[in-house]
């Protein structure tokens, strides 16, 4: 009702057309100096329309998703000793988030959302906001009752319908007993699967990442470190979307999530082995204008 998407599903949209952004990025950034004047325009534009596709998506969790992946990014690039290009990059990053909060259409989603939230805090739950803080309150009283094993798949619609149907949901959202899922990928492997669940999605977003880390870290080769960022960047999107929509929920997502993962980790295992026997490496920073 509030987004200009049509039948496109702007969390999906937003979610990917972030993923290729950054992953464009990266590469530009690691073949600057092999790179010919029109090939960095073209990339520097494509990662400049992804972002501007994703704002206009009005998201709110891509949009923290974005900022995710900028502070991510910096502190990567520090380990790696480049502090000056951190500076550089914090004062243009800062600059970027301020320009952005002052276009119209975002400040007015800041707006709302706090405006949501003061009304969450005088009892009115009706709006998007508030309806989230309840389910994630209903998600944690379910985990309460079976914190080991969960209760069950599609345990959150089933008992929160149970729940509504007994009348336990007295001024709280009308949604709860509605929706499938409580918005959180966390809560609703918590709701599902217990404290197993939440071990198991962790791990999908952990120990990828660590491979992916490594990639960057100590690959060596453009290849292996772009092969990483690519990784790198679904996961960290995919996380902190994660935290206000249930991603793997979404067939969509899920095969996108499988697929990039063991094409990148493929990849990295034929131009970096050492990146995954899982020993002691060196560092082997690339120069970008190398």
């Amino acid at each position: 009702m509030y987004r200009p998407s049509g039948s496109v599903n702007p969390m999906r949209y937003a979610a990917f057309s972030l993923i290729v952004a950054t992953s464009v990025l990266a590469y530009v950034l690691l073949n600057w100096g092999l790179l010919s004047k029109k090939i960095k325009l073209l990339g520097i534009l494509a990662v400049v329309l992804g972002g501007v596709a994703c704002l206009l998506t009005r998201t709110r969790g891509v949009w923290l998703a974005m900022i995710a992946l900028l502070i991510v990014g910096l502190f990567i690039v520090f380990l790696m000793g480049r502090r000056k290009g951190v500076l550089i990059a914090l004062i243009f990053g800062s600059f970027c988030v301020f320009a952005v909060t002052q276009v119209g259409f975002v400040e007015e989603k800041i707006d709302r959302a706090i405006h949501q939230f003061d009304q969450y805090l005088e009892g009115n739950s009706d709006a998007s906001v508030g309806t989230r803080l309840d389910m994630y309150i209903v998600s944690w009283d379910l985990f309460k009752r079976s914190p080991i094993y969960g209760n069950g798949l599609n345990a959150f619609k089933t008992k929160t319908k149970e729940m509504r149907d007994n009348g336990e949901f007295k001024g709280m959202s009308w949604e709860l007993g509605v929706r499938h899922t409580p918005h959180n990928e966390f809560l609703m492997a918590a709701v599902e699967k217990g404290i197993i669940g939440i071990i198991l999605v962790f791990g999908l977003f952990a120990i990828p990442f660590v491979i992916f880390y490594r990639a960057i870290m100590y690959g060596g080769t453009r290849e292996a470190k772009w092969y990483g960022a690519c990784g790198a960047t679904m996961i960290i999107v995919l996380f902190v979307a994660g935290q206000t929509g249930t991603i793997f929920n979404h067939n969509v997502f899920t095969h996108f999530y499988i697929i990039w993962t063991f094409l990148f980790v493929s990849q990295i295992r034929h131009v970096a082995p050492e990146v995954l026997e899982w020993k002691k490496l060196e560092m082997k920073p690339l120069s970008v204008c190398d």
